[in-house]
């Protein structure tokens, strides 16, 4: 007996349902088999389809009547090329749910038909519950480019216990996620910055840097900055710490001021900040609701993310800094392995929420949101030329992706590298978990809800205690995530 199949194949979408086999359906009579017709374009890589938010509204068609499956199903579809080996290398990733992940056990037929070639995979582990999927091919070389997705399906995984095979699909974390609220009393939180020695500096938007030590927030700021412009949603927008702090003594900030943005260095002594240096100054960024961020990078170079400005278009213009991440020397010089140029290390950027890097070498990741709300993550490995980015993975909008993104390899010791995104679902806020392939590609996806929080998390930090630490509006959490 062989398991059911769900086919995805060029062909209007039509349904025909029945019991167990493989069989191609003829005309539109009912056959031995469940399957759905859906449109699947998934080797047309090119520039533009990289970056497309994948699984964005006008790509995805009305939703299909839903299928129930029970875990032994298997994915089919006819792969377009014109002879099998068109499709050697070539990977492909599932979504499900809007949550991407490499599609395990993949296999393809050694002829071609009218339509392309057969291919065929184990249909993914699911959660109960009514879930979407759809599918978009990997191209087999370096660059890694995804194409389009296909159209989706709609499965509902009935509650019975399957055994788990190749990486697990999108799941939720047990509720009882510990969560603490250290402190409260803050206003209008922005950013934040762990130290090694277990302090934690907030950045409020009024221009003030809060102290967190010893469990309270000390009475006097480190840091009241003047000359900050908070119109418009702006004023002290992030916050990070030197890698080498224990050497510093250095953090670094971006604020805006009346003629633009400036990111300054500066030097804390005890719990005071005793100098003050400008790294650059007059940086573009939007007028109303502006975002950029700070981070320090695994070769101590600094990057600073641009908001596109107010102007989709100046995101790809390689002679504006707007969308861009910047990559300077800690004093703002332009690094000696720099291109030629402007010192931007990725463009395309819109409205960026977080940094991070992960991996060996490291990766760069910028959490970023579109002009639409759309939240997506943008991916540039070591070895891709600076000044683009290697990939964009969209993120489902349900998400509602707010604010950083950090390593998950500090949160959990001996786990897959991986990042946490802040984001809010429908349950409320939360982290999603995102764990990654070796080749840097996203493997599986878990969301942990903040129980007892109601407030959005507006930062991110790993602590010295490996805890991750966060703000909402008026509070500093700690979320211990040890064992989830």
């Amino acid at each position: 007996m062989v398991a059911n199949v769900l086919i995805l194949s060029k062909a209007t979408s039509t349904l025909v349902c029945a019991g167990s086999g493989i069989v191609r359906p003829s005309g539109h009579r009912l056959i031995l088999v469940c399957v759905v017709l859906v449109g699947l374009w998934a080797t047309c890589f090119s520039a533009q389809a990289q970056t497309r938010g994948f699984g964005d509204d006008e790509d995805i068609p009305p939703e299909p009547p839903e299928i129930i499956v029970r875990g032994t199903e298997r994915l089919a579809w006819d792969q377009p090329a014109a002879a099998p080996t068109e499709l050697a290398g070539v990977g492909f990733l599932v979504y499900i749910d809007g949550f991407p992940q490499s599609l395990a056990g993949a296999s393809c037929a050694s002829t071609a038909g009218p339509d392309g070639v057969e291919c065929q995979a184990p249909l993914p582990p699911l959660s109960p519950g009514l879930r979407t999927l759809w599918v978009s091919a990997l191209s087999a070389d370096d660059v890694r480019l995804e194409g389009p997705p296909s159209s989706p399906i709609t499965v509902r995984q009935l509650d019975t216990d399957i055994e788990a095979v190749g990486v697990s699909a999108q799941r939720s974390a047990p509720a009882d996620t510990g969560v603490a609220v250290l402190a409260g009393g803050l206003d209008d939180p922005t950013d934040m910055a762990a130290l090694p020695d277990g302090r934690v500096l907030i950045a409020e938007r009024a221009g003030r840097i809060r102290v967190f030590r010893n469990g309270v927030f000390l009475d006097a700021p480190a840091l009241t900055l003047a000359g900050v412009a908070t119109g418009g949603g702006g004023g002290l927008l992030s916050l990070a710490a030197d890698r080498d702090y224990d050497t510093t003594q250095a953090v670094f900030a971006l604020y805006t001021t009346d003629t633009g943005l400036r990111a300054a260095r500066f030097v804390i002594a005890g719990d005071v900040v005793t100098r003050h240096t400008v790294v650059l100054d007059d940086l573009p960024v939007a007028a109303a609701e502006p975002r950029a961020r700070i981070r320090m990078a695994p070769d101590r170079t600094l990057h600073i993310a641009l908001d596109d400005a107010g102007s989709v278009d100046r995101a790809g213009d390689l002679g504006s800094l707007a969308g861009k991440v910047l990559r300077l020397n800690p004093d703002g010089t332009t690094p000696d392995d720099q291109p030629p140029g402007p010192p931007v290390r990725m463009a395309g950027v819109h409205r960026p929420a977080g940094l991070e890097w992960t991996g060996h070498p490291e990766t760069l990741w910028v959490a970023d949101n579109l002009s639409d709300g759309m939240p997506h993550l943008l991916h540039a490995s070591a070895a891709s030329p600076l000044q683009s980015a290697h990939s964009r993975f969209a993120l489902p909008a349900a998400l509602g992706l707010t604010t950083a993104v950090v390593s998950v390899a500090a949160v959990a010791p001996g786990q897959a590298d991986g990042l946490l995104v802040a984001g809010s679902a429908s349950g409320g806020p939360g982290l999603l978990r995102i764990a990654l392939e070796p080749s840097g590609g996203i493997a599986a996806t878990t969301w942990i809800p903040t129980s007892g929080i109601d407030s959005p998390i507006r930062a991110l930090a790993i602590g010295a205690d490996g805890a991750v630490y966060a703000c909402t509006a008026q509070a500093l959490i700690r979320i211990d995530l040890t064992g989830r």
